[in-house]
């Protein structure tokens, strides 16, 4: 067939080939530098989302710590005065009515030697991070409370 064609229309067909040749070629390059580009980007977005991950749980690991102590010292001081009074079930009633709080797994009470004085069930596992706060009444320790 390209016997019958004219120079011309050789030097025509052969330029479109060449042509397109050179685009499928341009094409297949450009693709693959599109999907490598792609994936350097998300591997990127997802490390900043990773350490951005880190930077909110390490604040929020703090504010929860800020929080626990501040829970602590109020509880302790008005636990303080429940046990120096034995008035155990309202120890109890303060116990329960603090672990209406959604940030605490368990509240628990225990004389200065480490008797049980409340009845609240005291939680374990991955994750729970126990805060232990003495309770002191005039400067002496007359309980702990763990929470």
């Amino acid at each position: 067939m390209f016997r019958k064609m004219g120079v011309t229309a050789r030097f025509v067909a052969a330029i479109v080939v060449a042509t397109l040749a050179i685009q499928a070629g341009s094409g297949f390059v450009s693709l693959k530098k599109s999907r490598a580009a792609q994936q350097a980007q998300a591997e990127r977005f997802t490390g900043l989302m990773h350490a951005m991950q880190a930077d909110e749980e390490s604040l929020l690991r703090e504010e929860l710590h800020g929080k626990q102590e501040a829970l602590a010292g109020v509880l302790g001081e008005i636990a303080a005065t429940y046990i120096i009074g034995y008035d155990f079930a309202s120890l109890g009633q303060l116990a329960d009515i603090a672990m209406q709080d959604d940030d605490l797994v368990f509240v628990a009470f225990t004389d200065a030697k480490g008797k049980a004085l409340t009845q609240v069930q005291e939680q374990s596992g991955d994750g729970i991070e126990v805060f232990t706060h003495d309770v002191l009444f005039e400067g002496d320790k007359v309980g702990v409370m763990r929470i």
